[in-house]
């Protein structure tokens, strides 16, 4: 029937428990009653990882090696290996913690497969950085405080293109990477940048201090500008508006600096003969600082 609707679900054993197909899928029944299901499936990766061989993580001295425990596997390593790579494993495995004389020692709320590919890393040449694995390279490595993993992952995620800015920063924020962070706040502009996070799913997860830190930088207040210096001593002055501001400056100290000052005081353009000209879609402060920068030792560059 067309109707019917079932799922398949395995037991620890591998075994079928229950078995479920709806109507996108073509399927009939034998005369044996099984089900014969057809199906696409879409392969994203062929790339069978490698088996590995666990006993390269460990001493030759079998004095110096330990047994972690992640629920229900074990691994032997070297406990040099970590403690030269860890300063929490240092601690734990040579300081005056309970576990320094233990064989067995429990590493909770870390995933097995991934504590291996982090040993990998930590051996030469045996696992690369990527956008998949940095994830949890910087969670372990910020975990057991492995600096050189953490710094390692921080110049890839810099470099990378596969993720987006909005989680590198996060990535910055809760794993301290200064680096990666004055990185991110120098490719975009502040308000576009705030935008992106603020709409992010990932927003909730930003610290208040990361989120000041994301906010565009409000200009601090200037002193009081005496005007008079722009303008001419003698009768060469000009009145430019600004919206509700006006200002006095002088026609030919503008017009030597700018080409289009010169063409509208001195062609044929209808400011030739205004005693006030308007000057739109400019902010009055702004202006003021141009002509600072364009008078000697008045407004420095920052």
């Amino acid at each position: 029937s067309n109707n019917s609707q079932r799922v398949v679900a395995f037991d620890n054993d591998n075994r079928i428990t229950e078995f479920r197909v709806d109507g996108r899928h073509n399927f009939q029944v034998t005369s044996d009653s099984k089900y014969i299901i057809f199906f696409n499936i879409k392969i994203n990766n062929s790339k069978i990882p490698p088996i590995i061989d666990l006993t390269k993580f460990c001493s030759t001295n079998e004095k110096g090696n330990v047994t972690l425990v992640f629920r229900d596997n074990k691994l032997r390593v070297s406990k040099e290996l970590l403690a030269i790579h860890s300063s929490i494993f240092a601690s734990m495995l040579f300081g005056d913690s309970v576990e320094k004389d233990k064989e067995d020692v429990e590493i909770k709320d870390v995933d097995y497969e991934d504590f291996i590919d982090l040993l990998q890393f930590i051996y030469p040449c045996l696992l690369d950085i990527s956008d998949r694995s940095v994830l949890f390279l910087l969670k372990l490595a910020y975990q057991f405080k492995m600096e050189s993993v953490l710094n390692k992952s921080e110049k890839y995620l810099i470099q990378s293109e596969g993720i987006d800015v909005v989680k590198k920063l996060l990535f910055a924020d809760q794993y301290e990477l200064a680096s990666l962070k004055d990185y991110c706040l120098n490719i975009y502009p502040r308000k576009c940048l705030l935008q992106k996070v603020k709409s992010s799913p990932e927003f909730t997860s930003f610290s208040a201090k990361m989120v000041a830190e994301i906010e565009p930088v409000k200009s601090s207040s200037k002193p009081n500008i005496d005007v008079t210096k722009f303008c001419s001593h003698g009768m060469g002055n000009i009145i430019l508006v600004f919206g509700d501001n006006k200002l006095l400056v002088s026609k030919e100290y503008l017009a030597v600096h700018s080409p289009v000052f010169a063409a509208m005081f001195y062609s044929d353009f209808a400011e030739k003969k205004k005693e006030e000209v308007e000057i739109s879609d400019v902010i009055y402060e702004e202006f003021l600082d141009i002509l600072q920068l364009i008078y000697p030792q008045s407004l420095e560059i920052t």
